[in-house]
């Protein structure tokens, strides 16, 4: 007799169980990668570089960013220092913000001998500014980070550090406020550190758009922050400011200007800070050299899908 494909009671063991008929194999199981949630679904080459640069600002390969638009322009990374030996202070970093013009020059800080006096800002024009100010029409940001290095004797070193991933509204509230009272608002405290402390970038929503040194501090723009309380005396800390720009010459320069393609990437923006902030929370608080790398195999061949361990 024929198998039929209806399914037959037979009796095991003294319970019954469905038996499939001779001949009909069972259905096709789905790929684990199947269960990876879509928002996460792929992150392309393009994507997964810029994703390295945003996690390590200071030594990853400088890769475009996945802004929308068709923008484009030539990739630099910048850096300069700043020391203080002042037991209080502030360090605020708006990338967009490129000038030299106060209030606009991408660094703000503030210094005072008390944790408990209130802060006013000076200007401090930024990495980069004056290259830019004579060459660049326009400029946007594309990552960066603040690394805190304690430069004092250990027997000395005393204090605490804060940092802060926020935006440039957020850094000039801090105007005219005690070191104590903006504490509370910086989600990472460490003691000073014997190692260097990093604070990443996350673009704001306009940090997309190419901009001239007259962008202001706004919510609309990412910033960074470091705050220090307690340093003592005879101690001193270094702040190394690096940021990747993208910018677009002048005219007058007579260089010729990239062709405007737009992202080579399919993903965007909260695609790759997505990722990061899901794979380590602490992303942007973490020095790279103690990070998880950001692997070629995060990535399965030919599809740019992301491997579902990573959700695991």
């Amino acid at each position: 007799m024929a198998p039929t494909k209806e399914k037959r009671n037979v009796r095991i063991s003294g319970r019954k169980r469905l038996v499939r008929a001779p001949g009909f194999p069972r259905p096709a199981v789905k790929p684990a990668v199947a269960r990876v949630p879509r928002r996460f679904a792929s992150l392309d080459q393009a994507g997964l570089a810029y994703a390295r640069l945003l996690n390590d600002p200071c030594n990853a390969d400088v890769a475009a960013p996945v802004y929308m638009g068709t923008g484009a322009g030539y990739l630099t990374r910048v850096t300069s220092d700043l020391s203080f030996a002042t037991d209080t202070g502030l360090l605020v970093v708006q990338p967009g913000s490129w000038g030299t013009s106060s209030p606009n020059g991408s660094c703000w800080y503030a210094t005072q001998t008390s944790s408990t006096i209130a802060m006013t800002f000076t200007n401090y024009a930024g990495p980069g500014s004056a290259f830019f100010s004579g060459l660049a029409a326009d400029v946007r940001p594309v990552a960066a980070c603040i690394t805190t290095i304690y430069t004092g004797s250990e027997l000395n070193r005393s204090g605490v550090i804060n940092r802060a991933q926020l935006n440039g509204a957020d850094g000039l509230s801090f105007n005219g406020q005690t070191g104590d009272a903006i504490a509370s608002y910086f989600p990472k405290e460490d003691r000073m550190p014997s190692t260097e402390l990093e604070v990443k970038f996350a673009p704001g929503i306009l940090d997309g758009d190419f901009s001239t040194s007259s962008t202001a501090f706004g919510a609309q723009h990412g910033a960074l922050a470091v705050l220090w309380r307690g340093l003592g005396t005879s101690s001193s800390l270094k702040f190394r400011v690096t940021i990747v720009y993208e910018w677009r010459p002048v005219v007058t320069e007579g260089i010729i200007a990239p062709r405007s393609t737009g992202s080579k990437s399919s993903n965007t923006m909260d695609d790759v800070v997505g990722l990061l902030s899901s794979k380590s929370p602490d992303w942007a608080f973490t020095a790279a050299k103690y990070a998880l790398p950001l692997a070629a195999n995060w990535l399965l061949p030919g599809t740019g899908s992301l491997v579902s361990k990573m959700f695991s």
